[in-house]
């Protein structure tokens, strides 16, 4: 009983004390503070302190005086000078006999442990190797630092303490704090097992191999985009896009990812968003490995900074939410260049009609690459015609069931936009054997329509090809394999044409309304 009312007398005196003294209140409020959360530190004015400033980032420096302001955290003042309201959650633990109130004692402390951090992996190993002797022994701070560093002084405390709080020495050493009664706390550190901590180092590791693919990843994209910015005008060769097929899996899935968080809409249109997916995340993981904002706007730049989309015009955008694919695999890419080197025979080749002889017209726009059709005329007896359509003969070159042709009944056509186009078929191929270019024979499937002399199209029996002209004169369509050579015109030229055409009509020039371009009047 004596006791009991002891204790309750020392309890009234104290908290006298407390409400009559402010700054002996908050230094109470700090130490209980800490002791609650564990944090390995008594709080005293001049104490060195390492901190968390913010998340993940940890720095050094001198508790100044409990603040005032909040009746709770410690000012603190750091290496460069700067003085900073910090809770005391956020405070990790104290250098033992370390005082300082200057800056330059802050600065004094850090510069030691950037000199230990050189060379941690000698000092590490040797002091794990002679702690494993006694592993069940916990070394305090001042004695890890005597055997880093031969001394035990406050600058070779917290330089122990930052070797131990590397990876490496995270990998070798566990560490234990105890909270004790007066508000701080007593740390120890225990040597992990051999096996123990070679499982860890194979870790770290990996972890490092990881982060350096990251790093090794980011600079060949840095190195794509500034060569995408280098590349002069229209008439030099395109820099080539970024090499998504050389990287290993995980990176092409990233890309993958990256092409569909980029067909997203974002901003204004975000209420137009499809729902999200999983793919979405990986991208802005993605995103954010490369130091990029995980964001549908962020994508398109990189891909097109990459030269893996070409066509930056918005039109493209509603093709590439449906997964419309702008670029050919590796794999097709070859197969068209072993194609263009080694065309196959022609199986067709002895049923395949001359009809070269005959003007043939490839009617387009001057930027169309891809000629595929082509129209004839062919005057017949009595007046009647015959309209012959040319359509370029993919199956000359390519065989059912081939990679190319799985590729083109994939995308069914090509897809023409105000920017640009997508082609079926890579354009070594699409331009150049499967295109009915000007002046050069090429392969094709032709349809001879008979027409009537008003123009009309005329009614009969569909047939092939037959050696006899009477033959012929009888079919209404002839379907054939064919060799035609085409003459190619562009609409501002045809135009010209029926403009010219109606005014030797005699003066006839308002029946035709064609548009009359400067190109068309010029030609």
């Amino acid at each position: 009983r004596t006791y009991a009312i002891g204790v309750l007398g020392m309890l009234v005196v104290l908290s006298c004390a407390l409400a009559l003294c402010p700054t002996a209140r908050l230094l109470s409020t700090a130490r209980l503070s800490t002791a609650r959360s564990g944090v390995a530190v008594a709080l005293d004015a001049g104490n060195l302190v390492q901190f968390e400033k913010r998340k993940g980032e940890v720095s050094i420096g001198a508790l100044v005086s409990p603040d005032e302001k909040t009746k709770r955290n410690w000012l603190v003042v750091d290496s460069a000078g700067t003085s900073q309201s910090v809770p005391p959650k956020a405070i990790r633990l104290a250098v033992p006999g370390a005082k300082a109130s200057k800056a330059a004692e802050v600065a004094a402390h850090e510069s030691a442990a950037a000199e230990a951090l050189e060379k941690q992996a000698d000092v590490l190993d040797d002091a794990w190797d002679l702690a494993l002797d006694d592993a069940t022994t916990e070394l305090e701070l001042h004695t890890l630092a005597e055997l880093f560093f031969g001394s035990a002084g406050s600058t070779d405390c917290y330089a122990a303490l930052v070797l131990l709080e590397s990876p490496q020495g995270r990998c070798l050493f566990k560490v234990k704090v105890v909270n004790n009664k007066d508000g701080g706390a007593e740390v120890g550190f225990l040597p992990r097992p051999r096996e123990e901590a070679a499982a860890l180092k194979a870790q770290l590791e990996r972890e490092d191999a990881v982060a350096e693919e990251g790093s090794a990843l980011q600079r060949r994209v840095d190195e794509c985009i500034v060569l995408h910015k280098a590349q002069g005008g229209a008439g030099e060769a395109r820099a080539a896009p970024f090499d998504v097929e050389a990287e290993a899996e995980e990176v092409r899935d990233g890309f993958e990812a990256l092409a569909r968080l980029g067909c997203r809409c974002d901003g204004p249109d975000k209420r137009d968003m499809d729902e999200p997916e999983a793919a979405d995340a990986v991208a802005a993981r993605f995103l954010q490995s490369l130091e990029r904002k995980g964001t549908p706007a962020a994508a398109r730049q990189l891909l097109l900074q990459l030269g893996l989309w070409e066509l930056s015009d918005e039109a493209m955008l509603p093709m590439l939410r449906q997964r419309v694919p702008n670029a050919f695999s590796e794999e097709l890419v070859e197969a068209a260049r072993q194609l263009n080197d080694s065309p196959p025979a022609d199986e067709d080749e002895a049923s395949r009609r001359d009809l070269t002889g005959m003007l043939s017209l490839a009617i387009d726009d001057p930027s169309t690459q891809e000629v595929d059709d082509a129209v004839s005329i062919e005057m017949l007896e009595g007046g009647k015609q015959r309209l012959w359509v040319h359509i370029a003969d993919a199956t000359r070159y390519i065989t059912g069931g081939s990679a190319l042709d799985n590729e083109a009944q994939r995308r069914l056509s090509s897809i023409y936009v105000p920017s640009g186009v997508v082609p079926m078929l890579p354009l070594s191929l699409g331009a150049g054997l499967l295109s009915l270019r000007p002046g050069v024979e090429a392969c094709a499937l032709s349809f001879g329509i008979m027409l009537h002399s008003d123009g009309g199209i005329a009614e009969g029996a569909v047939g092939g090809w037959d050696d006899s002209e009477a033959a012929n004169s009888k079919a209404a369509v002839i379907v054939t394999t064919s060799r035609v050579r085409a003459t190619r015109l562009s609409y501002a030229h045809v135009d010209a044409l029926l403009r010219r055409a109606a005014r030797e009509a005699g003066g006839a020039e308002a029946e035709f309304e064609g548009g009359g371009s400067a190109e068309g009047e010029a030609l």
